[in-house]
């Protein structure tokens, strides 16, 4: 009887549990400021890797000097703003699924960007894994020190976490 007793309070536990869940749309709209970007990068050449990191940091840097704002607005449109809350360019789309975030450029098709996403008390948490800039970045160092770089060099990850805060305003 005990037995069937704790299995009845695992079953409740568990399915009370699986039926919380995030509601990421409603949660991310609003302006958010980005407070950190990190890079981990990973081939099989490490002096590759730690150039690659340097490069990373320095786009880093320069996106933070920048202010790095983000506004989600309804309609999946999200706008890339200046500190003075000035907009960037063009508005963007996004579109979230569980808790994965699409980015697609409304300039161009082909720059497309899927981030696993958490937001926990008003910090936005995201995680892309970023193959294709690995491989321009290394086209970027290939063209300068063209003898330096193998050709056979092979990408295990490069994945970019990002970091913003929820912001009241934009302004």
């Amino acid at each position: 009887m005990k037995q069937k007793i704790i299995i009845l309070l695992l079953l409740i536990g568990s399915t009370s549990c699986s039926s919380q869940t995030k509601d990421y749309p409603k949660d991310i709209l609003g302006c958010w400021k980005m407070i950190d970007i990190r890079y981990e990068v990973k081939s099989n050449y490490p002096y590759i890797d730690a150039l690659a990191d340097s490069l990373n940091a320095i786009e880093s840097k320069e996106s933070l000097e920048r202010g790095g704002w983000s506004k989600f607005l309804e309609g999946n449109i999200v706008q890339s703003l200046e500190e003075n809350g000035k907009q960037q360019g063009f508005d963007n789309y996004y579109r979230i699924a569980g808790d994965s975030l699409f980015f697609q450029s409304s300039i161009r098709d082909d720059d497309k960007l899927t981030s696993k996403m958490i937001i926990r008390n008003d910090t936005l948490f995201l995680e892309a894994s970023l193959p294709r800039k690995f491989r321009s970045r290394i086209y970027d160092i290939k063209w300068n020190l063209e003898k330096v770089i193998p050709d056979d060099i092979k990408l295990e990850k490069m994945i970019r976490y990002t970091t913003f805060i929820r912001v009241p305003d934009c302004d």
